[in-house]
């Protein structure tokens, strides 16, 4: 959990040194949209890859390897003063990180029956709102005290030592049910790509992704253009949605398994929460575009991630629910999707808020996208579907 955490502090630090880097490189918004987006450029392109190799070589040598080369990544960024590197070195940060969620998808799918497969999903996935929360206000404070070169090479020297005691500690026994390690599997991929259900899971993680990028790449910004708020604040303001999102997350696994093993249908325990509460953080984020107040801001704010996050586990046991035997290439299909909305949110946000000067427009394609993925959720996720689809 600790390394995962790591993984989203260094991946969401360049919002919080947006003032800095921009002002160092003379970048406008679309700009650093540009910049920001290039870490899900090398995420998409490896992303599916990653699941592959992760089916095949499991979760131990998968991670440990990925885990060390984001770190030394990051401490590269840090250590760079020309702007096309940091380009580059943003774009390999995705590229390394690409396969760590996968890996975690066959960790689970090799050790956690479907029974509690969502809350445990929930508790390890609450690393991402809580990295978040945690590191709003630390590299926050890192930024006012040292620079943002410092704050990358502090980063990336936790991740290695991290990465190295990951590989050393991990050394538990798959189960006598568990799958043994394959061959990369070609037509297993291709196969995901036309099943219903699991392409509905992957539409609305692609809008989770967007809400997800938009908030860690341009909120800081908002706030600090919106309300003139200093960084100091901005940093501890925002550590509050981020933990009710973790709490949120959390909640959703639990009600999930307890759906699950009271009903056993994936649609009541899996696709109805997603699409419902897709739809409930959409209707959060209307009362910010109306109503220009800092504390009905925060409020909206934290109502909003909280729901966006809540099925965020739910999606991931959906995707091994579906396809148990390649739960990894499945995990990096879906993460494919997340990937392409991290390429979009940053740089569609900071064209719109050059156009406009604000961020409405940016929020409205928000909600757009989310009522887009609600729909898919509820026409390609019926019984009948889901029991047809299945990948054994």
């Amino acid at each position: 959990m600790i390394l995962f955490c790591l993984n989203y502090m260094d991946r969401s630090a360049i919002s919080y040194a947006i003032q800095s880097i921009s002002t160092e490189f003379h970048l406008s918004n679309t700009a650093f949209g540009l910049l920001s987006s290039m870490f899900a450029v090398g995420y998409i392109l490896f992303s599916s890859m990653g699941g592959l190799v992760a089916d095949s070589l499991g979760a131990r040598k998968t991670l440990s390897c990925a885990a060390f080369a984001w770190s030394v990544i990051c401490i590269l960024m840090g250590l760079t003063s020309v702007f096309w590197l940091l380009v580059i070195w943003r774009l390999l940060l995705g590229v390394a990180e690409s396969p760590s969620f996968p890996s975690l998808t066959r960790f689970i799918a090799d050790h956690i029956s479907t029974q509690s497969r969502a809350k445990t999903l929930s508790i390890t996935l609450a690393v991402v709102p809580f990295a978040s929360a945690l590191g709003a206000p630390v590299i926050t404070t890192l930024l006012r005290h040292y620079n943002w070169q410092l704050t990358y090479i502090f980063l990336g020297s936790a991740g290695m030592v991290v990465a190295v005691l990951w590989g050393f500690c991990y050394r538990i026994k798959r189960t006598s049910s568990s799958l043994q390690h394959q061959p990369i599997r070609w037509r297993a991929f291709f196969n995901l790509l036309k099943n219903k259900p699991i392409m509905a899971n992957n539409i609305a993680f692609f809008a989770y992704g967007y809400l997800l990028f938009f908030s860690l790449s341009w909120l800081p910004a908002f706030l600090l253009k919106m309300y003139h708020l200093d960084l100091k604040s901005v940093g501890w303001l925002l550590s509050l949605p981020w933990l009710f999102a973790t709490i949120a997350l959390i909640m959703g696994g639990f009600l999930s398994d307890y759906l699950y093993n009271k009903t056993k249908s994936l649609r009541i325990a899996r696709s109805h929460l997603i699409w419902v509460a897709q739809l409930l953080s959409v209707c959060s984020l209307l009362p910010i575009i109306y109503y220009h107040r800092l504390d009905v801001t925060m409020v909206c704010l934290c109502l909003a991630l909280s729901f966006c996050l809540f099925p965020n586990a739910i999606a991931y046991s959906l995707n091994i629910d579906l396809a148990p035997k390649n739960a990894a290439a499945s995990l990096g299909l879906m993460n494919t999707f997340f990937a392409l909305a991290g390429i979009l949110a940053p740089i569609l946000t900071g064209k719109l808020v050059d156009l406009t000067g604000n961020f409405n427009s940016a929020f409205y394609l928000v909600i757009g996208i989310t009522l887009i993925a609600i729909m898919s959720v509820l026409c390609w996720q019926t019984d009948a579907k889901i029991a047809n689809n299945s990948l054994a």
